[in-house]
C-alpha cells in the first residue's frame, strides 16, 4: 500500500483563494492523502469555505495564534508517514507529491524533499520561472562555487493521462549551506514524519517571519536532503498580507537563526573564510538599515558598526551609523529633507 502523506494548508481571512489550495491537493495523482487545513481565526468566510468540501479534508478551527501555531496544529493532527506543507494562497502541480513519494521511495536514505516552483502575479502572469533562485538568491550568491549537492540522478515521473516527465533530483546534506540562508520552500517542502518530529516543530515564538527559516535550519541537520529541480508548485506573489513586508522583524530574526545554527554546530565552514565573512556583514547590515528606517536608531547603531568594522563601507551604513548619534529630533529633519530632495 502506498504510505499516507499528510497535505497541511495553514490560512486565515482567505475565503476567496484557499479554495484553490485545496483544489489542488485534492486534484493530486498519488491517491493516499490526508488533507488537514488549519483555519487561525478567520473572520470572513473562510469556514464555510472548508465546510463545503465535507469529508474531503479534515478543517481544524482554532482562535488567532499565527502561522506557526497553525501549522503545529496540523503536524499534530497528521497521520502520515510523510508531510506536506502548502501555503493557502499557493497550490501544487497535480504530480507533485507522486514525484515526492517515488524519489523517497528509491532513496529511502532521504529525509526531506522539496522542489521548486513558479511565481505568478494575481492577473496570473508569471513573475519568476525559478523561485527558488529568485527568493533566495542572496542565499545562493555566497554558495555559487560550492557543490551542495554532489549526487544528482534523472528520473521520469508519472504526470495526468499516463504521461511521462523527466525531472532531475539533486542530493545533499545542507546541514552547514543552510546557514547562508534559507535554501528551501515551505510549500514544496515534504519531511519525513519521524525526521521532523526528531528535530522539532516549528517555534511560534520566532513569529510570522523568519519562522521557516529557523524551522529548516534544524530539520536539515545530520540528514540527507533532494531538491527536485523543476517547479512544481505556484507560488502567488504581491498579496497585501504576505509576510515578507515584515522586514525588520525578519532581519533579526535572520540573525538570531544564525547565530543558533553556529551554536549547535560551530563554526567550521567547509565554504571560504571570505563567503563567511561576507554573510556576517550582510546580516548585520540588513538588521541595523532596517531598524534605522524603522526609526529605532540607537537600537540600529551596534548592527551598523558591527557590519562596518566587518568591512561593509557603503556610504549610507556609514552614515546611518553618523545619524544614530544625532538623536531623533535632528535625524527626523534631515529625513524630511532627504524625502523632499531625493530623485522620483
Amino acid at each position: 500500500m502506498q504510505p499516507l502523506v499528510t497535505a497541511i494548508i495553514p490560512t486565515y481571512n482567505r475565503a476567496e483563494i484557499v479554495g484553490k489550495a485545496i483544489d489542488s491537493v485534492l486534484a493530486q495523482t498519488y491517491p493516499n492523502i490526508q488533507v488537514v487545513v488549519v483555519d487561525d481565526g478567520s473572520t470572513d468566510g473562510t469556514r464555510d469555505v472548508l465546510r463545503g468540501y465535507g469529508d474531503r479534508i479534515e478543517p481544524i478551527f482554532q482562535p488567532n495564534a499565527g502561522v506557526g501555531h497553525a501549522r503545529n496544529a496540523g503536524i499534530q493532527a497528521a497521520r502520515g508517514a510523510f508531510i506536506a506543507f502548502l501555503d493557502s494562497d499557493d497550490a501544487w502541480e497535480n504530480w507533485k507529491i507522486a514525484a515526492q513519494i517515488d524519489v523517497f521511495q528509491r532513496f529511502p536514505e532521504l529525509s526531506i524533499v522539496y522542489t521548486d516552483a513558479r511565481s505568478i502575479e494575481l492577473d496570473g502572469s508569471v513573475v519568476f520561472t525559478s523561485s527558488l533562485r529568485s527568493f533566495h538568491q542572496k542565499a545562493l550568491s555566497y554558495l555559487k562555487d560550492i557543490e551542495m549537492f554532489p549526487r544528482t540522478e534523472t528520473l521520469n515521473v508519472a504526470t495526468e493521462h499516463g504521461q511521462q516527465k523527466t525531472i532531475t533530483v539533486r542530493i545533499g546534506n545542507l546541514g552547514e549551506y543552510i546557514w547562508f540562508g534559507n535554501l528551501l520552500l515551505i510549500q514544496t517542502t515534504m519531511i519525513r514524519t519521524a525526521s521532523l518530529l526528531e528535530r522539532g516543530l516549528l517555534d511560534p515564538a520566532v513569529g510570522n517571519a523568519g519562522e521557516d527559516y529557523e524551522f529548516f535550519s534544524r530539520q536539515t541537520q545530520n540528514c540527507l536532503t533532494a531538491l527536485i529541480d523543476t517547479p512544481a508548485a505556484i507560488c502567488l506573489n504581491g498579496r497585501a498580507d504576505k509576510l515578507s513586508r515584515l522586514r525588520t522583524h525578519t532581519a533579526l530574526q535572520n540573525l538570531t537563526t544564525m547565530q543558533k545554527i553556529v551554536a549547535r554546530i560551530g563554526e567550521r565552514f567547509s565554504v571560504p573564510a571570505a563567503s563567511v565573512r561576507r554573510r556576517w556583514q550582510d546580516a548585520y547590515a540588513w538588521a541595523g538599515a532596517a531598524l534605522f528606517d524603522d526609526g529605532r536608531e540607537a537600537e540600529a547603531r551596534p548592527y551598523l558598526w558591527q557590519a562596518i568594522r566587518l568591512g561593509d563601507r557603503r556610504p549610507r551604513l556609514i552614515a546611518y551609523l553618523l545619524l544614530s548619534f544625532l538623536g531623533k529630533a535632528p535625524t527626523n529633519v534631515l529625513r524630511r529633507l532627504y524625502q523632499l530632495v531625493k530623485p522620483g
